[in-house]
């Protein structure tokens, strides 16, 4: 809100919580693979998020995005429901998930995710470490 990119309009405001939620939901996932009990488990539930989790949840962006014919989650202008899935998406991506497959799948959303990285700093967000990753081999999995 101190940013000015959560809305004032009471609608557009309560869209804007349905897709932080929607968000919440997609990031979620990634507690599943980082506390499954094994190496085999988090290989599965990796793969589970890569090949399931992740284009579903894209699919349904863009549906929206689609039906709504405007170019961001947010209407014509990026709110802090695009904001947040920069987050996520940057999550997933930085984990070693191929989110980028499944956002070649859906062109508007790619098309946002893009036009929101432009906005302020986001270009050039911090790298604070990992804590995710999908890669057996580091000290994170």
């Amino acid at each position: 809100r101190l940013a000015g990119f959560y809305p004032s309009d009471d609608l557009e405001a309560s869209i804007c919580d349905m897709f932080l939620e929607e968000m919440m939901d997609i990031f979620s996932g990634i507690f599943k693979a980082k506390s499954a009990p094994d190496k085999e488990a988090k290989l599965a539930a990796w793969e589970m998020l890569e090949k399931e989790h992740i284009p579903k949840h894209f699919g349904y962006l863009e549906k929206y995005l689609e039906k709504n014919g405007k170019p961001f989650l947010g209407g014509k202008a990026a709110n802090a429901s695009d904001i947040a899935f920069f987050a996520v998406y940057g999550i997933y991506e930085k984990a070693g998930v191929d989110v980028q497959s499944a956002l070649n799948d859906c062109p508007t959303l790619k098309s946002a995710l893009e036009e929101t990285t432009k906005l302020g700093g986001l270009s050039s967000f911090p790298d604070y470490g990992l804590y995710f990753t999908s890669d057996p081999e580091h000290d994170s999995f």
